[in-house]
């Protein structure tokens, strides 16, 4: 086993509400740091009705200070289309600088071999064939 492995999720897709999840994962300064702008996006998803976001890297771990989120959402095209017009969708750079993490489209193809972000999310980066856990936050939820 990997030192690194006690860091992660069991594998899987873990559901949890925005309030189990800010509880969980604000175990620190710089957690609760990047909680804000987390929250910030998850706001922004729900103007455009986006049901679903799945939460992965560092942040859903045991590291204590991850140095961004990492997500990706499940969502129709006009969904896209409409955060298109209120988030830097395309642009990571910008959405780090902004908000603290990175937002990608579920099905969108995450590397060379075509493996989408919703399954490429559940690797573990230095061993592929090694699941992990991430975190789905429902955002139809009142």
């Amino acid at each position: 086993m990997n030192d690194e492995d006690h860091f992660f999720l069991a594998p899987g897709i873990h559901d949890m509400s925005w309030d189990e999840f800010s509880a969980q994962f604000s175990f620190s300064q710089k957690r609760r740091d990047l909680l804000i702008g987390l929250k910030k996006t998850i706001e922004i998803l729900k103007q455009v009705n986006c049901p679903v976001i799945y939460i992965d890297g560092s942040f859903v771990s045991q590291k204590n200070n991850p140095g961004d989120w990492d997500a990706c959402i499940d969502c129709s095209t006009q969904v896209v289309t409409a955060l298109f017009k209120v988030f830097p969708f395309a642009d990571i750079d910008e959405q780090i600088r902004i908000y603290g993490g990175e937002l990608y489209h579920a099905r969108t193809e995450a590397d060379e071999y075509g493996t989408i972000f919703l399954d490429f999310f559940q690797q573990i980066k230095t061993d592929s064939a090694k699941k992990k856990g991430i975190v789905r936050i429902n955002l139809e939820e009142k």
